[in-house]
């Protein structure tokens, strides 16, 4: 399946050969672009994070894949959730709870405090051991925590996903 690369409204779209939009503000920037996608994760949701994993890009298409850049991840002030604990870090992975893991967002000191908080992800990188990932084809990108439900807490999770779309098969 192809995508393309249209413009509507003064928005830069990229749509799939079937209609469905795959992202919107699509940026040449000489490599074949950045996207990115800003995403609600409601308090609701985030309570159930674990249990429920929450899509945050959907999948591209058969022969391409989704390639994490990065991510912003913003919780506003308001009650701060509860039952944080070592090891219940916010995960972006593929497809589902159970698809590759490519970035941890640590939740102590993140979404445990009642003041705005601010942390950006990177994908893990050489530093942390791992050089390379195998790319999932045609899979979203979703976020999980990674052991337990935390407990209380009502601010949304402001997410702003970096990523790219690159074929699987050249």
């Amino acid at each position: 399946m192809s995508l393309v690369v249209r413009h509507r409204n003064g928005i830069r779209e990229i749509v799939r050969g079937d209609g469905a939009r795959v992202a919107q503000n699509w940026a040449a920037d000489g490599t074949g672009g950045h996207l990115f996608r800003d995403v609600t994760i409601t308090s609701a949701q985030l309570l159930a994070l674990f249990a429920t994993p929450q899509p945050i890009v959907p999948a591209p298409g058969v022969g391409f894949a989704n390639v994490l850049d990065g991510i912003v991840a913003h919780k506003p002030a308001g009650a701060a959730y509860a039952g944080v604990a070592g090891g219940e870090d916010l995960s972006v992975k593929y497809t589902d709870g159970s698809g590759t893991e490519l970035l941890e967002i640590e939740t102590t000191g993140f979404l445990d405090q009642t003041t705005a908080q601010t942390r950006i992800g990177y994908p893990f990188r050489a530093a942390s051991g791992i050089s390379s990932v195998t790319p999932t084809a045609n899979a979203a990108l979703v976020m999980q925590i990674l052991t337990g439900e935390i407990t209380t807490g009502d601010s949304d999770l402001k997410l702003r996903v970096y990523y790219r779309i690159l074929p699987t098969i050249l």
